[in-house]
């Protein structure tokens, strides 16, 4: 019977603690990209020794966002980009949408980012959506089309807790 308390008390406080806390510095183990299509690209030609995901808020809202960094000094942290607003099971996602110019040179576009975290190893995807002469030339007309789109590209990015 205590064994069986223990288990029912292990998976209500799983199924009670939402999303993991991914705030933190990571090591980077791996780094991927393609600047033409959403597969799993290729290993990239130059990589950040680190990256941060920094917990930030805005009218009360939280969200998080990634920045680069090439040492544990959060000083040499710049780019990335990325935010995620949305919780999931193991982490968190978010999108953008944007739209650029006037038609028929409207240039639509959908960036997609999820970070996930498994143990200390945290996983960040971004994948970029895209298509040239839209019309509507509008961020709601990017959004609609979302993922419909051509894919223009893809970045992964792994790495390990240090902090």
């Amino acid at each position: 019977m205590t064994t069986r308390l223990a288990l029912l008390a292990t998976l209500l406080a799983a199924a009670c603690s939402g999303p993991p806390d991914i705030a933190g510095l990571y090591m980077t183990t791996e780094h991927r990209v393609s600047q033409t299509d959403c597969n799993a690209g290729e290993p990239a030609s130059s990589s950040p020794p680190y990256f941060r995901i920094e917990e930030e808020e805005l009218f009360g809202a939280t969200f998080y966002t990634r920045t680069n960094c090439e040492s544990e000094d959060p000083g040499t942290c710049t780019g990335g980009g990325g935010l995620l607003v949305e919780e999931t099971d193991d982490g968190y996602r978010g999108t953008a949408s944007f739209a650029l110019g006037e038609p028929p040179n409207c240039t639509l576009g959908y960036a997609v980012y999820e970070a996930a975290v498994d143990d200390d190893l945290l996983t960040f995807e971004s994948r970029t959506y895209s298509e040239s002469g839209g019309e509507p030339c509008t961020t709601d007309e990017a959004e609609a089309r979302g993922s419909d789109m051509p894919c223009a590209g893809y970045e992964l990015i792994a790495g390990v807790l240090v902090e």
